[in-house]
């Protein structure tokens, strides 16, 4: 496993990588291909989740651990049936709660102008991460320098140059070690004898559109997942600002379950069948009012995650968003919410664009008979920008 790094991403080897996307709920494993025509392919996945009922961290951690192993199994399974090369890396993106990040900055200033070197980056960033941080130090994973900048100017290429002046930002994130040690064990049992990278998803994404929408320099970037919400401020393309609000979709399932006196199960086909449109009139009406009753809850408590944001200063207007398909319509609408508009640059309601698997077809392309999945497309992208080196 990768622990960190200040370096660029590097090229992955191998014509074929395992992606895994593991969220609070669900486990999505597939297999990519790095083709010559300049895409990436997913040859073969699958997301299995969790029935959502109400449970502890730790039988979620430990019921995480056995669907990672099952769905790895299946998906390895189908293609070496298909006649398909072992992959060779083994890359997984972690998301919210069993991550945390957060990004430290640190400046050096110099007498006479200086040569800047990879050692001069180094060290410094080395700096960043020894101020105070919220984050357990013996968990942390992941270092990613995200930004550096010369005399006050962003750039991608400061080697060689010279400044009298260096700023550099650095993302960091930890795990829970629960959740790690299951991860390795579940994944290593089935791809004995690979290295297995581990990043936050937080910094997979933000490379992700960083590549895909070079010109959004500025935006704020949100991750909803079963259990948790998580967001972050990007500004000149460096992930920095963060805040967690302990609420998610499940969130909305288990409130809805207590309304209508149902299931788990049943209210959140209710819920999809309600934001999709698929259901008869007077069901849709019934569960949208329940969906409407239940929004004072969530625009209290993301209030209080965009007050964290942006208590430095005001927030990029932009939101991109990740969240189920499904439901990402309604949680849409609740950041749209005018109640935010407090905290925007502009002071006008926030710009909500979901981030869907479609939008990354510049860079990957899925087999016919594989579904649609968000997290699958945006690992086998992270996975392709890394392999051609272009960080």
């Amino acid at each position: 496993m990768k622990l960190f790094s200040f370096s660029r991403l590097g090229k992955a080897g191998g014509q074929t990588a395992a992606v895994c996307d593991i969220g609070s709920g669900s486990v999505a494993v597939g297999i990519v291909a790095f083709g010559s025509a300049g895409k990436t392919t997913v040859l073969v996945s699958e997301r299995r989740m969790l029935p959502p009922e109400e449970r502890g961290k730790a039988q979620i951690i430990d019921q995480l651990k056995t669907l990672a192993r099952e769905t790895a199994a299946a998906v390895l399974d189908q293609h070496a049936k298909r006649g398909g090369t072992p992959p060779s890396d083994i890359i997984a993106i972690v998301h919210t709660p069993w991550v945390r990040s957060e990004t430290a900055s640190a400046s050096e200033q110099f007498t006479e102008p200086t040569v800047i070197t990879e050692s001069i980056i180094s060290e410094t960033a080395k700096k960043a991460v020894r101020e105070e941080t919220k984050l357990t130090v013996a968990n942390v994973f992941e270092r990613s320098v995200m930004r550096v900048a010369l005399s006050g100017y962003p750039t991608s290429t400061p080697e060689g140059k010279t400044s009298t002046r260096i700023d550099i930002s650095v993302l960091q994130s930890d795990i829970k070690p629960e959740m790690l040690s299951a991860m390795k064990e579940a994944l290593g049992a089935v791809f004995v004898g690979r290295t297995i990278t581990f990043q936050s998803a937080f910094f997979a994404f933000s490379i992700i559109i960083k590549e895909l929408l070079p010109n959004i320099t500025h935006y704020t970037l949100i991750d909803v997942t079963s259990l948790a919400t998580s967001a972050a401020v990007v500004r000149q393309g460096a992930v920095l600002e963060h805040a967690d609000a302990e609420v998610g979709w499940r969130t909305i399932v288990m409130e809805l379950a207590k309304i209508h006196g149902t299931t788990p199960a049943e209210a959140l086909s209710r819920a999809r069948m309600a934001t999709e449109n698929t259901c008869t009139d007077a069901l849709c009406q019934t569960v949208l009012q329940s969906l409407t009753a239940v929004e004072p809850m969530f625009v209290d408590t993301y209030g209080k995650m965009f007050s964290e944001l942006a208590k430095v200063k005001r927030i990029p207007g932009m939101v991109i968003l990740i969240a189920p398909p499904d439901l990402g319509p309604w949680f849409s609408n609740i950041f749209s919410r005018v109640d935010f508009a407090q905290f925007a640059v502009s002071e006008q309601p926030f710009s909500v664009h979901q981030l869907w698997a479609q939008a990354l077809e510049s860079h990957i392309e899925m087999a016919p008979e594989n579904s649609e999945d968000t997290g699958i497309a945006a690992a086998a992208a992270f996975v392709h920008i890394k392999s051609r080196d272009r960080i």
